[in-house]
């Protein structure tokens, strides 16, 4: 996967620093190319558990994907940002720049969740869940008046 070196140094060794100091720069250590792969990943696995939270009782999540364009905007946010911050984040991101490679390997880390999710509704069946079930009712109209919502609301207005 391209890890076994990085910078021309063999990434065999555990290195306890993020970054070491050669001819007074900072430089990114093995340590921190793999703990940027780690973060890489679990945000890629967050993005695709998103799609997976669209549609929890069926099997195809993505009909209807191109239809919820906020929806769409929050992922390409999501996503960007990511690629930003793993590029461009540097010693306050404690991250490095990844290879296309790279970046490839934690997309496909991250999609496995979709491939878990088809797995996990095939093996635990959604009877078992309608077990559990809160007791939801409409809230009056006192109650809405002392919600956090509301108090939250007016704190803000009030600002103003």
């Amino acid at each position: 996967m391209g890890l076994e070196t990085y910078n021309g140094t063999s990434c065999t060794n555990t290195d306890l620093d993020f970054y070491q100091f050669v001819d007074g720069f900072s430089q990114p250590t093995c340590k921190n190319l793999h703990y940027t792969i780690i973060f890489n990943a679990f945000m890629f696995m967050q993005v695709f558990n998103e799609i997976n939270a669209r549609k929890f009782e069926e099997y195809n999540v993505f009909k209807g994907f191109f239809n919820n364009y906020i929806f769409l905007t929050i992922l390409i946010f999501t996503t960007g940002f990511q690629y930003f911050i793993v590029s461009y984040g540097g010693v306050m991101m404690r991250c490095v720049p990844l290879t296309l490679k790279q970046h490839l390997f934690c997309v496909i880390i991250g999609a496995i969740s979709i491939i878990w999710h088809v797995i996990f509704k095939m093996a635990v069946p959604s009877s078992l869940f309608h077990r559990f079930h809160v007791n939801e009712k409409e809230m009056s109209e006192e109650e809405s008046a002392h919600s956090l919502n509301a108090i939250l609301r007016k704190s803000f207005h009030e600002s103003f």
